[in-house]
C-alpha cells in the first residue's frame, strides 16, 4: 500500500567499513509500487581503492523496509584490494521461534568488514546440508560491529534433525 513518514539513507564507507559520507532524506506519501529520486552519493577524493555504498529505507519507527549494499572500485570492476583485509570474527546465535522456525543472529565482532556471508544449516549428526530450507536473507555483508537476524524456515521433513548453523565465506 501507500507509505508515509519514510527516510531514505545513503552511506559511503571505505574499504575498512569507516563511514566517510552519509545523507538522509524524508519521504512522504509514496504510492504503492513507485520510485522516488532522492540524491546521488558523493564519493570523497582519496577514498580507498574499494569502497561500499549502503542504502536503506526505514519507516517512522526506524524499521528497515529495504536495504541494498554495493561494492565499488575506484578503478571500475577492480576489487583486488579486498584480498588484503583480515578475516573477520563472527558470532552466531540461534533460537527456536516455533516448529521448524529459527532466528539466527550473526554479529561481526571484528574491526574488518565481513563480506558475502552465506548462512547454511547442517545436520550435526551427518554434517550434510539441511535442504530444502528458506532464509529471510542470505549473501549479505556486515560492517564492523553490525549484526543481522535471519529467519530460517526448515521443511517438515527435517524437523527431527539436530540443526547447527554456520557461515560460508
Amino acid at each position: 500500500g501507500d507509505l508515509t513518514d519514510l527516510t531514505a539513507t545513503a552511506c559511503v564507507l571505505d574499504m575498512y567499513g569507516k563511514e566517510v559520507w552519509s545523507r538522509s532524506m524524508a519521504l512522504d506519501n509514496l504510492p504503492e509500487d513507485s520510485t522516488a529520486e532522492c540524491f546521488a552519493p558523493e564519493i570523497p577524493e582519496g577514498i580507498t581503492e574499494v569502497y561500499f555504498i549502503k542504502l536503506a529505507l526505514t519507516d517512522e519507527n526506524g524499521t528497515v523496509l529495504s536495504d541494498n549494499f554495493y561494492w565499488q572500485g575506484v578503478e571500475e570492476g577492480n576489487w583486488q584490494a579486498l584480498r588484503r583485509l583480515p578475516q573477520p570474527s563472527l558470532s552466531i546465535h540461534r533460537s527456536r521461534a516455533g516448529k521448524g522456525l529459527y532466528k539466527v543472529r550473526i554479529e561481526n565482532r571484528s574491526e574488518t568488514p565481513a563480506l558475502m556471508l552465506r548462512l547454511k544449516a547442517v545436520d550435526s549428526g551427518t554434517q550434510d546440508l539441511v535442504l530444502p530450507i528458506w532464509y529471510s536473507d542470505n549473501y549479505f555483508s556486515l560492517m564492523p560491529g553490525e549484526s543481522k537476524e535471519v529467519e530460517v524456515r526448515v521443511d517438515a521433513s527435517n524437523w527431527d534433525k539436530r540443526i547447527v548453523f554456520a557461515i560460508d565465506r
